[in-house]
C-alpha cells in the first residue's frame, strides 16, 4: 500500500471527477480544502476511500467505495449524496452528538 492516491492540500474550489484510486493509504484526501466537487470517483481497497480532514463546504456525490469508506475529522457542512460503500447507500450524518453503531 502506498501513499494518498489524490491529495488536495490548502486548496479551494477544485473539481475531483472520474478517477480510480486503488490500494492506497488514502485514496483521495483533502486537508484544509473547502468548496471542492468530488464525483464520481472509484476508491478501491485503500486503507480509507475519501478523507476529509479539516475540510468544509464539500460536495461528494456519486463515488464508489469498495472495501474502504469515508473518513472525516474536524470537517462541517459538507454535502454528502448517492455514495455507495460495497454496493449499499454510504449513510453520512453530520452534527449528532452521542452517535453509535448497532450490529
Amino acid at each position: 500500500m502506498g501513499g494518498t492516491g489524490i491529495a488536495l492540500n490548502s486548496v479551494s474550489y477544485c473539481n475531483v471527477s472520474d478517477n480510480i484510486a486503488v490500494n492506497n493509504t488514502a485514496g483521495i484526501e483533502l486537508f484544509c480544502s473547502n468548496y471542492s466537487i468530488i464525483e464520481n470517483n472509484t476508491c478501491d481497497s485503500n486503507s480509507f476511500g475519501i478523507g476529509l480532514g479539516d475540510a468544509n463546504n464539500n460536495t461528494l456525490i456519486s463515488n464508489i467505495f469498495v472495501n474502504n469508506g469515508l473518513f472525516v475529522w474536524y470537517s462541517h457542512d459538507n454535502i454528502v449524496e448517492d455514495n455507495t460503500v460495497n454496493g449499499k447507500p454510504l449513510v453520512y450524518l453530520e452534527g449528532l452528538i452521542g452517535c453509535h453503531s448497532y450490529r
